[in-house]
């Protein structure tokens, strides 16, 4: 049968447990260390980013944030993940290539209706076009 906690027993198991968490924050440090290194890194790229801006450039752009993490990349040589996080910008935005239309043909086309029927709206030079085959 299992005999109640006494206090001395109570305090042994409370002391254990500190004894426990002190050990566990004490193999931890490495870790902190290398995390407080790696955040100084970060303020130190965002600064230097900020001064190596033109004054009054904003960079809310994703083609500029893309500029940036490529400068950020040859000038620090950490990954494109971790650049692309203080920049602020998704790894797949930085992946992206657009594709180009070619409507300048249609455009063409649309302005050339437009200029000779005048009183055709959108809907009706729509269906034209449509039965031009664009």
């Amino acid at each position: 049968m299992r005999q109640p906690f006494t206090i001395g027993r109570k305090k042994r198991r409370i002391r254990s447990i500190r004894i426990a968490k002190v050990k566990k924050f004490g193999r931890g440090k490495p870790q902190l260390k290398k995390l407080v290194a790696d955040l100084r890194l970060d303020k130190q790229i965002l600064q230097d980013v900020l001064k190596n801006l033109p004054a009054g450039r904003k960079v809310l752009r994703p083609a500029n944030r893309r500029e940036l993490v490529g400068k950020i990349r040859m000038k620090y040589d950490i990954s494109i993940n971790r650049c692309c996080a203080l920049v602020l910008l998704s790894k797949s935005v930085y992946y992206y290539k657009s594709i180009g239309c070619d409507d300048e043909l249609v455009c063409m086309r649309m302005k050339e209706i437009a200029s000779t029927r005048v009183r055709y709206g959108f809907w009706r030079i729509y269906i034209l076009l449509r039965r031009e085959g664009f």
